[in-house]
């Protein structure tokens, strides 16, 4: 149970994570010049492209769906 628990934790964790680094993605590609573009990607998101940085957020808000997805399934199981 104690892993369940934990499972649905990082679950959230990693959908917030994901949205919040794709969010940022989004606002970076839509403010400032291509210099400062690239240099608060490096920065700010850790990537090297804008690119990866926003594919980046939609893989973790993905893994945290399926995590979830899989706690709901583990929690509807019967331990003995």
């Amino acid at each position: 149970m104690f892993f369940i628990r934990c499972g649905g934790l990082v679950a959230w964790l990693l959908i917030v994570v994901g949205l919040l680094r794709a969010a940022l993605g989004v606002y970076v590609a839509f403010s400032g010049t291509p210099i400062e573009m690239a240099v608060s990607v490096a920065r700010m998101l850790g990537a090297a492209t804008l690119t990866e940085a926003i594919l980046g957020g939609l893989a973790l808000f993905a893994a945290g769906i399926v995590l979830g997805l899989l706690v709901q399934i583990a929690k509807g199981v019967k331990f003995d």
